[in-house]
């Protein structure tokens, strides 16, 4: 019996022995996906804008806290306000985490609205991380004008032209709710076709254009150079939302007024009525799901939670932080993982009366 007992014990450490070292074998085999790889980082516009600053500054970092190592790198593929880059992300590239899609605002929107061109589905598609950004609109200084009340003032020689990448950019269709909704005694008329936000300020210094905006990365970048040169001047910015539903000063933007604050100033009470609403409803798909990283329909769960995992480490380092500081002029609210699509459920919730008026808008 004795003799028994002492097999038993052998044979249940041998067995044990067995399996941590197949466990351990195993384990050594998992070859991180990245690994000795490249990933590709899209960006739908043309370089300078804000999308485009956003996703060189998560590119710098981001590598490091992917195991593995890779190598990030940057692709523009500008093309239809953005569409080309997330139709291709959805329809045609690898979902092995190696290819992933810098979002923006627009991107959300013309799903939203059912626009003709975007053949993807932001809710087949994995979302890795959210930042949330305001507007800032802005005049070249041309326009003679260096507020919105000195705006609503002047006696225009001709319509106040504004200049976007697509109608069905959510960054031109808050400008248009305000010029074409809620400020129509400004006479003004929609330009687009450039490819970033970075031509259209070029535009504008050329004086084929008056006024646009950016989100603070492109704003900072290429804008806020011209405004201390006195070359262009700040109207206001979108804000945020905070829980409740109110608009707030977006903490990268705070130095300059929302436009609900310039509205009051003027006016003496806050907006009202249906396009009040859609532009509400625009600051919420809008801004704070303004960058979203996504990655192509199909890319393993566990590879997702590696990425998300990544940000969330490199949103904590000290280089990261000091940099994205010095480029966004203050700290970027992120989501990220379950957090991130709860963002992006929420957005994409907008009342239906609301998309109808914004699709009514965007016929007109």
């Amino acid at each position: 019996m004795r003799y028994r007992k002492m097999w038993l014990a052998l044979g249940a450490s041998l067995v044990l022995l067995v399996s941590v070292s197949f466990s351990t074998v195993s384990m050594g085999a998992e070859k991180p996906f990245a690994k000795g790889k490249r990933i590709r980082l899209i960006i739908p516009f043309s370089p300078g804008g804000g999308t485009d600053v956003y996703g060189r500054v998560v590119a710098r970092h981001i590598g490091r806290y992917i195991p593995g190592n890779p190598t990030v790198i940057v692709q523009n593929m500008p093309g239809a306000g953005g569409t080309i880059a997330f139709n291709f992300l959805h329809h045609s590239a690898k979902p092995d985490g190696l290819t992933l899609g810098v979002s923006s605002s627009g991107t959300l929107t013309r799903q939203q609205l059912g626009y003709k061109g975007a053949r993807y589905d932001l809710a087949k598609m994995p979302i890795i991380s959210v930042a949330g950004f305001s507007i800032i609109t802005y005049v070249g200084a041309h326009v003679g004008v260096t507020s919105l009340e000195e705006l609503l003032k002047k006696k225009l020689p001709r319509p106040l032209v504004r200049g976007d990448t697509s109608r069905e950019s959510s960054t031109a269709m808050r400008r248009a709710v305000v010029f074409e909704a809620i400020l129509k005694q400004i006479p003004s008329k929609q330009i687009y076709g450039y490819p970033g936000y970075a031509d259209v300020t070029a535009a504008i210094q050329r004086g084929e254009a008056d006024i646009s905006g950016m989100s603070p990365p492109g704003f900072n970048a290429t804008v806020r150079p011209l405004v201390q040169e006195g070359k262009a001047f700040v109207l206001y910015h979108s804000g945020l939302l905070d829980a409740g539903g109110n608009i707030i000063r977006d903490p990268a933007a705070a130095e300059y007024p929302t436009f609900e604050e310039e509205y009051r100033k003027i006016f003496g009470k806050s907006p009202s009525g249906i396009a009040w609403e859609a532009f509400k409803s625009l600051v919420v798909s809008g801004g704070n799901f303004e960058k979203g990283l996504f990655a192509p329909p199909g890319t393993p769960k566990a590879t997702i939670n590696v990425l998300a995992s990544a940000v969330g480490k490199m949103l904590k380092d000290p280089k990261y932080v000091a940099d994205a500081t010095r480029i966004f002029g203050a700290p970027i609210k992120t989501f990220v993982g379950a957090d991130a699509q709860g963002i992006l459920d929420r957005a994409m919730k907008a009342p239906p009366e609301v998309q109808a008026f914004l699709k009514k808008l965007l016929k007109g």
